[in-house]
């Protein structure tokens, strides 16, 4: 690694303690009355694409191991489907938190776009219930909510969850750094659950999101418990880290699936702590770090951005560009991922490793990039980027981390009366609670970014509608921070 990037890195390690010193927690402890350490949580599960009738996984954690059940029905009727599917659970045994298990009850034929009640019982005493919606369809409009960099366990953290509910969206994407300051199971049952959980929608508490609405997560630096001196996730140091894996259920169809392969999370610690992560993982990892899924008239592609990963990588290459191309039924291509490769930051500036993509994505019809990591709002105009490449055609990135290249900015498209892009639109949605960047960032914008707001927290809202997205850029207070349109022909 060069000495230039060492040194960047051990400047954002400063600010990464300057982050954990501004965050509050919450108990680690669940409700002494509660059954759950942690209530239940809806998932998308392993079902990437829709079907005649939908799936969803229902998550929750307790430390009551028997005599669990689930019931479901039509939000409009009065009749009560016990789910016959078993109700699978095992231990999470890197938790710290003894004889705690991870429960997952998949509800399956429901109607979709159709909202749906189900309750859980102990016992057969009735202990949770909510409402939640099926995948919609690709012929009904769509409410999308993003957000990255998230919980850190500030007010404005919280707010934004607020905010959100009242947004009712169908599906809320977190590109990357879920959790604050390393994406320990600890840190989720204080700062993840507490919140996007809560019990009412208040702006000081948070709001009840992942039982009732599809959250979607992405791998980003900090879910890693990646230090700037080792550049590997310790669980000696962390064994609870990596609870990406353990509290998610997404789909299972990325490209990578053997453990220490290259381009997957590298793991040091002892032998009992690996075994235990494993064991507590399961299938999810490595494979779960990357994959994609449909939604709507949508089709997602979810990407690891995080340092070890070699986007010059063919076989990386060809699945990123397959899974795009063979989308031939989504109306709208959307990619996310943590790390920007097209932002106007001063943490970030080498970190543009995820430009090495957007010869794929241009070729293949993605309309936006949304990504996280710098905390705050930017959006680029339209842009095609040309790499410099070697001789055989590959992308050349420094080894700093730069990628130098070539763009075409389209400055005729405004959102407003143009609404054709002609090229990639990528978005920064970083500023979902976690600590503010500096606002000197504000001047002296890069040629490609349109629109940048770092002074407030904030968080995007998609309306589509067939072929017309209004995305809308708010803050934690409700305010309007940016306003665009894309249509199609």
């Amino acid at each position: 690694m060069s000495k230039s990037r060492k040194m960047h890195f051990a400047s954002l390690a400063a600010l990464s303690l300057a982050l954990l010193g501004t965050t509050t927690l919450a108990s680690e402890k669940p409700e002494s009355t509660s059954p759950f350490f942690a209530k239940p949580y809806l998932q998308l599960g392993n079902h990437p694409h829709p079907g005649t009738t939908e799936s969803e996984d229902l998550l929750w954690l307790s430390k009551e191991t028997k005599n669990w059940a689930v019931d479901v029905k039509p939000h409009e009727s009065k009749t009560w489907t016990p789910v016959r599917k078993p109700i699978s659970h095992h231990p999470l045994a890197n938790s710290l938190q003894p004889n705690l298990e991870i429960f997952n009850c998949p509800l399956t034929g429901l109607k979709p776009g159709e909202l749906f009640d189900y309750r859980v019982t102990l016992d057969k005493k009735e202990v949770f219930s909510a409402t939640g919606q099926a995948r919609k369809t690709a012929k009904q409009p769509l409410s999308i909510v993003i957000f990255g960099d998230c919980a850190s366990g500030t007010k404005s953290q919280r707010k934004i969850a607020y905010e959100c509910s009242k947004a009712h969206p169908d599906l809320i994407v977190v590109p990357g750094d879920i959790v604050y300051q390393y994406g320990l199971f600890r840190e989720y049952t204080t700062k993840f659950f507490p919140v996007y959980n809560a019990d009412e929608a208040k702006p000081d508490v948070g709001a009840p999101l992942t039982r009732s609405h599809l959250f979607v997560p992405v791998l980003g630096n900090h879910d890693v418990a990646f230090l700037h001196t080792s550049f590997n996730t310790d669980l000696n140091k962390f064994p609870d880290a990596l609870a990406y894996f353990s509290l998610w259920s997404q789909p299972l169809n990325g490209p990578l699936t053997s453990r220490g392969a290259k381009c997957t999370v590298p793991i040091i610690g002892s032998e009992a702590n690996q075994a235990a992560f494993f064991k507590t993982a399961g299938r999810n990892f490595p494979v779960m770090a990357n994959y994609s899924f449909d939604y709507g008239n949508t089709h997602w592609t979810v990407l690891d951005g995080n340092y070890y990963m070699d986007w010059t990588d063919s076989k990386l290459r060809d699945w990123v560009r397959k899974d795009i191309a063979g989308a031939k039924n989504a109306r709208w291509k959307f990619v996310t991922f943590h790390q920007p490769g097209f932002s106007d930051d001063v943490e970030h500036s080498m970190e543009q490793r995820m430009r090495l993509l957007s010869d794929i994505f241009e070729e293949t019809g993605v309309d936006v990039v949304w990504a996280g990591h710098v905390h705050n709002y930017q959006r680029t105009y339209p842009l095609y980027f040309k790499a410099n490449q070697h001789k055989d055609g590959k992308p050349m990135p420094n080894p700093d981390g730069t990628v130098p290249g070539t763009y075409k900015l389209d400055k005729e498209y405004n959102g407003k009366t143009i609404t054709k892009p002609k090229g990639v639109i990528y978005v920064v949605t970083g500023a979902g609670g976690a600590q503010l960047y500096s606002q000197k960032q504000q001047t002296d914008k890069t040629e490609f970014v349109y629109k940048f707001h770092g002074e407030v927290h904030s968080y995007t809202h998609c309306d589509i509608k067939g072929d017309t997205m209004i995305v809308r850029q708010i803050t934690a207070d409700g305010a309007p921070l940016d306003e665009f349109k894309l249509t199609k022909n």
